[in-house]
């Protein structure tokens, strides 16, 4: 499978801090990749480099070959990758339908030639509304579509934020933690949902806190512990890697 995503010998120093050490890693087009860890071993920053919020202190990031290292957030996104984040970020004055179509962005923006065509304008808009209606359609979420966003229940507003990210027809798509906060049969829903958009063809990098989720939908984990990757594998190899389980659980003495 080509590689879609590789960091190379990542380093993110925040002054005498070394948040990552030494982090190389791939996704492979088609794959379902997790990063777990515990509570500051450094997978958000891992995640921000990737995305173009830090720029590595050393190493390198690559995108279907191409070197992005240091690019902006924006131009990454124009090249492939969308991003979730922990905190759902979505627009509160919106409705669900204007939010997924804030995604579609780079399919919508018109040259200045274009613009004089007449009723091109419509035309774009017309099609990206009807694409981001058929992305609500396999959320479940169209017959809410012009409820506003914030006002669904707390699971469906993250479908929103995937969708919305989704609209950007992503390369690789990135989330973090996607399950955070929601209840059982929420987080069931959402495990159903990345199972289908696999099936799908979606190349997916995830952070995750929720070892039920990422064990029953990953191809593969890599493990960070205080910035260093010290373990990576199939979810049954990082289950039972000893290494693992001494970071989540400690050392006996």
């Amino acid at each position: 499978m080509p590689e879609v995503l590789a960091t190379e010998h990542v380093i993110q120093r925040f002054g005498g801090l070394d948040a990552l050490k030494d982090i190389s890693m791939h996704v492979d087009e088609g794959e379902v990749v997790g990063v777990i860890g515990p509570n500051g071993a450094g997978k958000t920053t891992l995640f921000n480099c990737i995305t173009g919020m830090y720029r590595p202190t050393e190493g390198r990031v690559r995108m279907l070959g191409t070197d992005i290292t240091g690019w902006r957030p924006y131009r990454i996104t124009a090249h492939g990758f969308a991003r979730t984040f922990q905190n759902i970020r979505l627009f509160q004055k919106m409705t669900v339908l204007d939010n997924v179509m804030v995604g579609m962005h780079v399919q919508t923006r018109l040259s200045l030639a274009q613009r004089v065509i007449p009723g091109k304008a419509k035309k774009v808009m017309r099609q990206a509304e009807a694409e981001a209606e058929e992305l609500l359609k396999l959320f479940g979420l169209y017959d809410v579509r012009y409820e506003m966003a914030t006002s669904l229940p707390y699971g469906d507003q993250r479908k929103v934020e995937i969708c919305r990210a989704l609209a950007i027809h992503p390369k690789l798509l990135l989330l973090d933690e996607p399950a955070a906060g929601m209840n059982e049969i929420e987080t069931e829903d959402l495990m159903n949902l990345v199972h289908k958009l696999r099936d799908m063809g979606n190349t997916i990098l995830l952070i995750e806190h929720d070892m039920k989720f990422v064990m029953n939908i990953c191809d593969r984990l890599y493990v960070l512990n205080d910035g260093a990757l010290i373990a990576e594998g199939t979810p049954e190899q990082v289950r039972t890697n000893p290494v693992v389980i001494e970071a989540y659980l400690g050392k006996d003495e």
